[in-house]
């Protein structure tokens, strides 16, 4: 992880985009008559309020770094060839949750450098949670109000961990293939610690990453996701800045490739436990 061409410039201008990206998305929500939409060809919706806040990004993108590509959620290409350095942005993550009228939506930007994510941000505007992290700078955390979560059993106590797990296609409970692979990939592990698990299987993937970036929830287990590199990319150095670690299945040398499993926490003593052998 170098960042070499990053300075707080960059850092500070790219914040700045992401503020002004979530400002366009915040006129659309509170004005939900101006929001029109459409289906993609892969089933998922982009609203106007997608595309504006994406031409937002864009400007500044092309403005601070006009030399490095940008791969965006709302391309409608799939490039083939994979450049060593670019940007991926996700101008609106959570587009069906946002024309519901939900507040589970955000702006993500991330820079890749040779499969190494240098500078990680995710807003949630209708929060106003800003978190960032760069090669170069520090996890900062802007109103870390997001609601806790919420689990369906009893508090969370001393030496309990709080995990929330989630599947495709989404059920109320995780599906029988997804626990038997979040119970090989770490929880095995982690009772053999004698930690006791709160299990919870919301599926809302940039609420429970934000969750997790925010110390509200331990650890997040993921399996068959139809995620890409926009949508978790700024996770993984805002993560690591934590303390924690996202582990995931495919390389970000590969940008448009799904990422169908990824486990994440903050905590430091779940992280040195997923990455012991």
């Amino acid at each position: 992880m170098t960042g070499a061409f990053l300075t707080m410039t960059h850092v500070q201008a790219l914040k700045e985009a992401a503020i002004e990206a979530g400002a366009i998305l915040m006129e659309g929500f509170n004005a939900p008559e101006s929001i029109s939409f459409s289906k993609k060809q892969d089933g998922s919706f982009v609203s106007n309020y997608d595309l504006l806040s994406e031409a937002r990004l864009l400007a500044r993108l092309r403005n601070l770094l006009p030399e490095i590509p940008v791969i965006s959620e709302e391309d409608t290409e799939e490039a083939t060839i994979s450049p060593p350095v670019f940007c991926t942005i996700d101008p609106l993550d959570g587009t069906k949750n946002y024309l519901e009228g939900k507040k589970s939506f955000g702006v993500l930007l991330a820079v890749v450098e040779n499969g190494d994510v240098t500078l990680g941000i995710a807003y949630l505007p209708a929060h106003d949670i800003l978190i960032t992290a760069s090669a170069i700078s520090p996890l900062t955390i802007t109103n870390s109000m997001l609601e806790p979560l919420t689990l369906p059993y009893k508090e969370k106590k001393a030496g309990e961990i709080s995990v929330a797990i989630h599947s495709r296609p989404a059920h109320e409970y995780a599906s029988e293939h997804a626990m038997r692979y979040a119970e090989q990939a770490c929880l095995k592990n982690i009772r053999e610690q004698n930690f006791s698990l709160l299990a919870d299987t919301n599926t809302d993937e940039l609420i429970r990453l934000a969750q997790v970036a925010l110390g509200r929830l331990d650890l997040y287990i993921v399996h068959e996701s139809l995620a890409r590199i926009w949508d978790i990319a700024p996770f993984k150095i805002i993560l690591e800045k934590a303390g924690g670690v996202l582990i995931h299945g495919e390389a970000f040398t590969r940008p448009y490739i799904l990422q169908t499993t990824f486990i994440a926490t903050a905590n430091p003593a779940l992280r040195d436990l997923l990455l012991s052998p």
